[in-house]
């Protein structure tokens, strides 16, 4: 849409991430096994954090070692929430690995990088959050003039996640990160402890 379009140009990223994305996630689907995430999604805990009136603390962590299926237990969770609602947004982003390579480390900003990404995507599926990012000035969307350390939890500020994430209104948002032991120790523990105080 025009509205995804000028977010993009706002945040200097293009539209196609969005796609490869859904691709992803979609090829993830496809190539399950069938049955292969029933214990999971039949499993108490995941009952209890779908069901929203439990006031259960809205992050879910999975963790296992290399090559378990963690990727296709999100692409189950993925399914299994947009069958329970069709008004769903879920933006998904899977750190490959290949941010921290660079001897140079020039994407320090990995994580910034992962929430424009979800921003687009949410923006893709939910015209209220859409309407509102295009609502801000350009100069919202200007890297924080503070320690880079700082900027996963600003750029998180920015891009209205916290707004949505606190809000009273009936809106669905859901931020699916896969691959956290592709970063940085830096970063992922940066990741963790901005959703660990969001989730309090």
């Amino acid at each position: 849409s025009e509205r995804v379009e000028a977010i993009a140009k706002k945040l200097s990223m293009t539209g196609e991430s969005v796609q490869e994305s859904k691709v992803a996630l979609q090829t993830m689907r496809e190539s399950r096994l069938e049955g292969s995430a029933e214990w999971l999604l039949g499993h108490p805990d995941y009952k209890e954090w779908i069901t929203p009136e439990t006031g259960s603390i809205p992050l879910l962590l999975l963790s296992g070692d290399t090559k378990t299926g963690k990727s296709f237990l999100v692409a189950s969770i993925d399914e299994d929430l947009r069958k329970i609602n069709a008004d769903i947004a879920i933006a998904y982003h899977a750190f490959t690995g290949r941010d921290v390579k660079s001897a140079k480390d020039k994407n320090t900003d990995d994580v910034v990088s992962a929430l424009k990404l979800m921003t687009l995507q949410l923006a893709s599926q939910n015209k209220a959050y859409a309407k509102d990012m295009v609502g801000l000035k350009d100069s919202d969307f200007k890297p924080p003039e503070t320690r880079k350390e700082l900027w996963e939890r600003q750029w998180w500020d920015k891009l209205q996640f916290s707004k949505y994430f606190q809000s009273k209104e009936d809106i669905n948002i859901v931020l699916m990160f896969d691959g956290l032991d592709e970063l940085s120790e830096s970063n992922a523990s940066k990741l963790l402890g901005l959703l660990r105080d969001e989730s309090r």
